[in-house]
């Protein structure tokens, strides 16, 4: 995934400070429109830092610990899923530049 993300720097760019509480309004939109079950975790990419995880995250994953870097969470891909990993990075990273 460094390839995808380093070749769009700009848009990764993290000049915001770190966030201590996830907005309860992610939450709502995630139980809104997610089939099944999900979870979240805020990303500091300057760091690759894990922090306010959702706490569904541990037994989807068979974790007994929340992940605290983003290597972590890399190394749960199986590895015929990489490259749909891939993609979803590339097709995220093209929304956040045409969003601004």
């Amino acid at each position: 995934m460094s390839d995808v993300w380093n070749s769009h720097p700009e848009a990764l760019s993290n000049n915001y400070e770190e966030i201590v509480e996830p907005p309860p309004i992610e939450k709502i939109i995630g139980e809104m429109f997610a089939i099944g079950q999900f979870y979240y975790y805020v990303l500091n990419l300057a760091k690759s830092t894990l922090s306010n995880h959702e706490p569904n995250l541990l037994p989807m994953h068979g974790l007994k610990k929340f992940p605290k870097h983003l290597k972590e969470i890399i190394e749960l891909i199986h590895p015929d899923d990489i490259e749909f990993v891939l993609q979803a990075e590339r097709m995220t990273i093209e929304k956040i530049q045409q969003i601004g």
